[in-house]
């Protein structure tokens, strides 16, 4: 069966408007969703900044939110679906913000999008996952490249996949937009196949904080395999939609 044009899914980016450091205003999320749609997505989940001790959207506010940008989307002929999300800075007080509806999970279901510092502890890093776990969440660890203190050593990436959580990279490193060492990172999780989704990432409607996915899927269709390809672009984040477990790269 061929596959059809438009079947991509972002599970990270900033495209609603005037909530954190992402979209400005109404014209930039509806420009920035363009080129979500002319880039192969069907659907997107939209991630705001959710962060500790700092004044953050709500996930009430933000489902609220995703509902009206969907609508202005429909009534500018923009063919996509919206689910509402964010991305999580991870503390010990996380769990308690996700109960008390301050944080939100990915499109209602127990996946949950979580951020660090790039300089965090290992040690610290891995024990808020645990944590998540423990109570029943999934998490997806955001720009995994990012974090120096587990990419130094991909046996504690492998160690975060065996526990249950998943790994997310952004579509803009593996062409090389932000930067060297974010590349050769990104490039290596993906050859070593254990990333599991890509993401935008996106802030802006213009420059390298732009929609990058097309640049992304084309170097993942050069390098991997189809069916490795198709798991990090669509499939695995159809499970995030469906709230079903993603499979492991045998």
């Amino acid at each position: 069966m061929p596959e059809k044009k438009n079947q991509y899914i972002d599970i990270h980016c900033h495209i609603l408007p005037e909530v954190d450091d992402g979209a400005r205003n109404l014209e930039e999320s509806l420009a920035m969703l363009r080129q979500e749609v002319k880039q192969g997505m069907e659907a997107v989940i939209l991630t705001p900044h959710q962060k500790p001790n700092r004044p953050s959207i709500t996930a009430a506010s933000v489902l609220e939110r995703t509902q009206k940008l969907q609508q202005a989307a429909t009534e500018n002929g923009i063919d996509i679906r919206l689910y509402s999300g964010g991305e999580i800075f991870c503390c010990m007080d996380t769990i308690e913000l996700l109960k008390q509806g301050k944080a939100g999970t990915l499109a209602g279901s127990d996946y949950i999008l979580t951020e660090f510092s790039p300089e965090e502890e290992w040690a610290y890093i891995r024990n808020c996952l645990y944590e998540l776990l423990c109570e029943g969440y999934r998490p997806i660890v955001a720009h995994t490249e990012r974090y120096r203190n587990v990419v130094k050593d991909f046996n504690r990436v492998e160690e975060l996949k065996d526990m249950g959580c998943r790994i997310q990279i952004n579509a803009g490193e593996l062409p090389g937009l932000l930067g060297g060492q974010l590349k050769r990172t990104a490039r290596s999780l993906v050859k070593e196949e254990l990333a599991d989704l890509m993401g935008t990432d996106a802030h802006r409607a213009e420059g390298e904080r732009s929609v990058s996915m097309a640049e992304g899927a084309a170097w993942l269709q050069r390098h991997c395999s189809p069916e490795y390809a198709a798991r990090l672009l669509y499939k695995n984040a159809t499970h995030i939609l469906d709230n079903t477990d993603m499979e492991d790269i045998e």
